[in-house]
């Protein structure tokens, strides 16, 4: 992985400034309309959106391995989603509309 030690510390204060203020943003517009849960929830989307765009840029160029590595963080998070079991474990409730909404939108503009 040639350069991409260089490239995560050029990138480390930008991209956790992004990701703070995207993150602060979806979870204030998702508690106006959910509670706390739903709101944490949202709030952990939006990290996990914009967390796996900037792995995304960073890990170019994309080879098979680093295809595999993403599809599977992708692959675990929806499925810790998708079974009650292990939403409950890490205490993810699935938001309303509104905070969806929100999230999508926060993780879109960072």
């Amino acid at each position: 992985m040639p350069g991409f030690g260089r490239r995560v510390v050029m990138s480390a204060g930008t991209a956790g400034a992004v990701v703070a203020v995207a993150t602060f943003g979806a979870f204030a517009v998702a508690r106006h309309y959910d509670d706390l849960e739903l709101a944490r929830t949202a709030a952990t989307i939006t990290v996990l959106l914009i967390g796996l765009w900037v792995l995304n840029v960073l890990a170019r160029p994309i080879t098979p391995p680093r295809a595999l590595l993403f599809g599977s963080m992708v692959g675990a998070f929806l499925a810790i989603l998708a079974i009650p079991g292990l939403r409950d474990w890490f205490d993810l409730n699935l938001p309303s509309g509104p905070s969806m909404w929100a999230a999508g939108i926060a993780s879109a503009a960072g």
